[in-house]
């Protein structure tokens, strides 16, 4: 007997332990940031986790309770109770009963001091868990706590059990009925925690509270910001792990802009962010305000046809419209630049796409296709080594934990190698990485929550902070309030750069996005050094003027004066004409002038200082530097050296002391997520990123997204 019993207790301490890894492994491992094999994050691992955990407590419930029927019936029932013990189904169990024989004498009175100073640490555990379980509404966490809640329990019976024999005769029966009832209140929690866990792992909906949150805050921010723009009209989200992953239905006017849809979706989702504990995916889906319909309707796909009756339809299609594709082929190649490009507002105003995940496609179809196999790497698996895991787990998972230099010191350093494999500069890589440390020390970091996400999380906000701008990019905007009223004049952007970045295409890129929206842009031969750089802006011009009539858009020309001519003095020539073609009394006959200028080296002083005059004499709106996407720690002095040759007449920098007015990053098609050149340039100079090349297209032309850049970073 005193063999089982040890067993016994061993299965249980066994249990427990296994309990307490499941817990600690499933939270770290779902706290891991999404990545492109899972996009929707780790979540559903520790659902995975709860299921283990409650499934344990269930077993361990079932088995209590068997026992407790087991020692009742040998103390009421012998006959039946020696015939059940012959089957041999109740040895070396999880048992938390207390057995005591025939021979029951009870136990000394003392040994209630055990017991109660028992209860007191377990119910402690239990409440402590379970706090934490709510607040962050982990079932595997609530799962964990009622395994402190069961040892609890039973140190209660065998409290009661001990005063009881003191006074009672043949009071053995109680531990028995004590754990009959333990087994029934074990049993219904951890069956409602089981089915939690199987209903979470089949997607079921978020908790009404949870929605009934998210929909208050989502309306109150269409309400505040949006008016009538903007309705809600559905919400719905499903529960992963610890984290909730919500979807929007928004109502808006069919010809709300691009730009003003991203808008909504950014003030919903950080409000949300801010107000709803545990959201941490919100995706708006819009759609026609015009059009009264059930949200989420038809987000499905219909059901398919059978192979045969989709194989003759295909064949019918091909057959009714496979002539008139080939009639409309070529006409449609050149028209549908714009189409890629952007789109235009309700007031026809045409606004660029932002960069997104349309790289990717980009990238992927410049390769051929090809057989990809799983990584090998035991690692970056769901099941890596056994040993690397829990050693991974006990090193990282530091809820609660106030982070000091020696805890930051490594993981920033990995940190900083990520960046640098990012292509960001050496420089912004350590100065980011030393603003998270100031950032970090001495900060508590959240319950279950480790440095590594911790350090991601801030470094996360850090480039965010570096890439948004701090004033406004609209160009639209400032074009046409130049353009128009008492003191209209023409609007003169200048493109600078070194040699063979692509200042010519992107300049005619910028003219083609101008024509969408009806100026008329007198084209620049600025670079009057290099040869066939005249020619090579004629045949754009040529294109361009081509697209422009055949679309119906704006008006472009270009304005040379050939070969050796002096470059500032061609520029202010060109401004000149633009405003009245040289004779005064007459109306502007350019909106907007782009001026080309002729590549040079950065750290060629010779050249560089003549870009002084030519800032001087053009006096530009706004001048952009062009820079590539390929290049590293190179693109932070060709920033900085290009950026100080602005000054005025009083040899201060224009724009407010920096020089230049964006960046024009090209060739970010080639690069996939290695966008670090965006974060090097900004980080030296402090001036922004306007635009994003993807291609050789004139619409090959993109607006920044600043949180597509910095999950791309981070990734």
């Amino acid at each position: 007997m005193c063999n089982g019993r040890l067993i016994a207790d061993g299965v249980h301490a066994l249990t427990d332990l296994v309990s307490d890894i499941t817990t600690l492994a499933t939270i770290s491992y779902s706290l891991k940031p999404p990545t492109s094999r899972f996009p929707f994050g780790y979540g559903k691992v520790e659902s995975l986790g709860a299921l283990g955990v409650s499934g344990l407590l269930l077993s361990g419930g079932i088995m209590i309770g068997l026992q407790a029927v087991l020692a009742l019936t040998q103390q009421f029932f012998p006959e039946l109770g020696h015939m059940l013990s012959s089957l041999g189904l109740f040895e070396h169990v999880h048992d938390h009963s207390h057995h005591h024989g025939s021979d029951f004498l009870g136990p000394n009175i003392n040994a209630a001091w055990l017991a109660g100073g028992s209860i007191i640490i377990k119910e402690w555990l239990y409440r402590s868990t379970i706090k934490i379980a709510r607040d962050k509404r982990s079932s595997v966490l609530a799962s964990n706590a009622y395994h402190h809640r069961v040892d609890s329990l039973t140190a209660f019976v065998a409290l009661l059990t001990i005063v009881a024999s003191n006074f009672i005769t043949n009071a053995q029966w109680l531990d028995p009925v004590g754990g009959l009832a333990i087994s029934g209140m074990i049993v219904q929690a951890g069956w409602f925690n089981t089915k939690s866990a199987l209903l979470e792992l089949a997607d079921v909906a978020m908790d009404e509270d949870i929605k009934q949150s998210v929909q208050s805050s989502a309306k109150a921010t269409l309400e505040e910001h949006f008016g009538q723009d903007a309705e809600l009209r559905g919400v719905q989200g499903i529960k992963s792990g610890q984290n909730f992953l919500v979807e929007l239905e928004v109502a808006v006017a069919e010809s709300l802009s691009i730009g003003r849809a991203q808008e909504i979706e950014e003030q919903v989702r950080q409000r949300i962010a801010a107000k709803v504990r545990g959201v941490k995916r919100v995706v708006v889906r819009f759609t026609d305000s015009s059009k009264r319909e059930e949200a989420f309707v038809d987000e499905f796909v219909a059901g398919r046809a059978s192979d045969g009756e989709e194989e003759a339809h295909d064949h019918e299609h091909d057959h009714d419209h496979g002539h008139e594709e080939t009639a409309k082929g070529k006409s449609t190649s050149l028209a549908s630049n714009g189409d890629k490009m952007g789109s235009r507002t309700g007031k026809g105003q045409f606004v660029l796409k932002d960069l997104d995940d349309e790289v990717d496609a980009i990238l992927a179809s410049s390769k051929a296709p090809s057989t990809t196999t799983a990584s090998s790497d035991p690692a970056t698996g769901l099941l890596g080594t056994a040993t690397s895991r829990l050693t991974g787990l006990f090193r990282n998972v530091v809820g609660g934990k106030t982070l000091t230099k020696a805890d930051l010191q490594q993981p920033l350093q990995l940190m900083q190698t990520h960046l640098l494999e990012k292509n960001v500069a050496r420089e912004a890589a350590e100065r980011l990485c030393q603003s998270v440390e100031t950032d970090l020390l001495d900060h508590k970091t959240a319950g279950f929550t480790s440095i590594e996400t911790t350090i991601r999380e801030s470094m996360s906000k850090a480039l965010t902070r570096i890439l948004t701008p701090t004033s406004s990019l609209d160009l639209l905007r400032d074009v046409t309030s130049t353009t128009s009223g008492s003191n209209e004049r023409p609007y003169v952007i200048s493109i600078v750069g070194v040699n063979g970045v692509g200042k010519s295409t992107n300049l005619s890129k910028i003219a083609y996005f101008l024509l969408q929206n009806q100026f008329r842009v007198l084209v620049v031969a600025g670079d009057t050094f290099r040869s066939g750089a005249v020619e090579q802006l004629r045949v754009h011009v040529k294109n361009l003027s081509a697209l422009s009539q055949r679309e119906n858009v704006g008006k472009v020309e270009l304005f040379e004066k050939g070969y050796g001519k002096d470059a500032a003095t061609v520029a202010r020539d060109a401004v000149t004409f633009a405003t009245n073609g040289g004779h005064h009394g007459q109306g502007m006959l350019y909106d907007v002038v782009l001026i080309d200028t002729a590549g040079r080296r950065h750290n060629d002083s010779r050249l560089m200082s003549s870009l002084t005059k030519f800032g001087q004499l053009a006096n530009p709106d706004k001048i952009f530097m062009v820079g590539e996407a390929l290049v590293g720690t190179d693109s932070v002095a060709q920033a900085r050296n290009f950026a100080k040759e602005f000054v005025d007449t009083k040899g201060k920098l224009r724009n407010n002391g920096v020089g230049m007015d964006g960046f024009i990053i090209s060739k970010c098609d080639t690069v996939g997520d290695m966008v670090g050149t965006l974060v090097s340039m900004v980080h030296a100079t402090g001036i922004p990123v306007v635009f994003l090349g993807v291609g050789q297209h004139y619409g090959d032309l993109r607006g920044l997204n600043v949180g597509w850049a910095v999950e791309r970073l981070m990734r």
